[in-house]
Parts: structure tokens; sequence; C-alpha cells
């Protein structure tokens, strides 16, 4: 049985995907007569090529795979544009604010930084912001007692309110619910991928801001 199933593949095309791109692994994989060597997560516009240039073609026909065309847009990662935004982030690990703050960098943003719920409050009523970022899990006051704080500061002054996206590594059910009856706005998930926080950012800002993808 397993001479014959060794029969039955030797002329069917394989295409070998892996995790890992070495060029060691590509090299050995055509000499075991591997065509086609293609890296996780690989585009379905890049596998469907791939199995379609693999199927063998009889004279006179044309393949049945339809060849999609590969997106214009540009590749690199998405930043803000137009007018700048004063941006808090409250954040009490020191690498989830180095990560905001490499996710930014090349943003129209200037970031503040707290690194607690309390120090999110005092930078707040003492400064001018126009979105803040808020951890909801940080020590000596939370997110959620941080944004309260920040709303009645703003009733109290008769100020408009000021966008608060939460920050939350554990979302649990009834959560979104929470956020937004102590004012939030609007919350990510960690880990936060770039695009999401630069979409976030834009949709919760008053500012004529947009987000364009600049060229990698």
């Amino acid at each position: 049985a397993r001479s014959r199933a060794s029969e039955a593949l030797k002329h069917t095309p394989i295409i070998i995907l892996s995790s890992v791109d070495r060029d060691d692994l590509a090299r050995r994989a055509r000499t075991l007569g591997v065509k086609t060597f293609l890296t996780k997560p690989a585009r379905s516009a890049t596998l469907l090529r791939a199995v379609s240039s693999s199927l063998p073609v009889r004279e006179g026909e044309v393949s049945q795979l339809p060849m999609p065309t590969e997106p214009t847009e540009l590749k690199g990662p998405a930043i803000l544009t137009g007018e700048r935004l004063q941006v808090l982030v409250a954040e009490d690990n020191q690498v989830n604010r180095m990560v905001i703050e490499t996710m930014l960098k090349d943003s129209h943003c200037d970031l503040t930084f707290a690194e607690n719920g309390q120090e999110a409050v005092d930078l707040y009523t003492a400064g001018d912001f126009d979105v803040v970022l808020m951890d909801v899990s940080m020590p000596i006051m939370d997110g959620v007692a941080a944004t309260k704080a920040i709303r009645t500061h703003e009733t109290t002054l008769v100020r408009p309110q000021t966008p608060v996206i939460a920050l939350t590594a554990h979302a649990m059910p009834g959560d979104r619910e929470r956020f937004f009856e102590a004012g939030m706005t609007g919350y990510l998930s960690k880990p936060i991928k770039q695009a999401d926080l630069v979409a976030a950012l834009v949709s919760a800002s008053k500012k004529p801001i947009s987000s364009i993808r600049k060229a990698s």
C-alpha cells in the first residue's frame, strides 16, 4: 500500500508551508523535488498563485484557477497625519510604554506618559489633551477609577469630555459595559496592533487627522 501511495504521489506537485524562513530549508526542499516553498503566514493571493502555477496544464487548456490581483496599497506601517495630537498615555508597564511610543514615533503625536492612575488624573487636570490612552490595571488608582475622576473634573469645570480609550490585556464578559459606564469611549485589547491604535486615535480625535500607510 505504501509503494502504491508513493507511486501515486510521484508526479503530484508539492507545496511546502513553513513558519521558518531559512534558505537552507528551501534548498533542501528543492533537492527533494519540491518546486514551491512558502513562508507562513502566506497571503491568499500568493497561495492561490502557487497552486495555480503548480497544476499541470494540458495542451489546449488553460488554468482553471483565477489569478488574483495583488493589492496596490502600501504595505508599510500606519501613521497619523494632520494636526498634532496631544496624547496622554497612562500605562504602568515600561515595555508597553516603549511599544506605544515606537508605534507612534512617526505620527503627528506628542505623548505624555503617566505610570499610574493617580498620576494620569493629575497630568490631565493640569494639561490639555486630545485623547487619553488608559491602561485598565494600574497601581495606586486603576484605569476605571482614573477615568471616573477625569469625568468628574470635566463636569465640575463644565468642559467637553476628552476621549478615553481603555487598554486591557484581559477583556472579560461585561468589561465593555463597565468601561463605558465609567466614561471610557472605546477600548483596545493587548497586545495592541499598530493599525488598530492609529485607527482608534483617528476615530476618537476631534482634530482633522487621518491615517496613511507609510512606504516600507
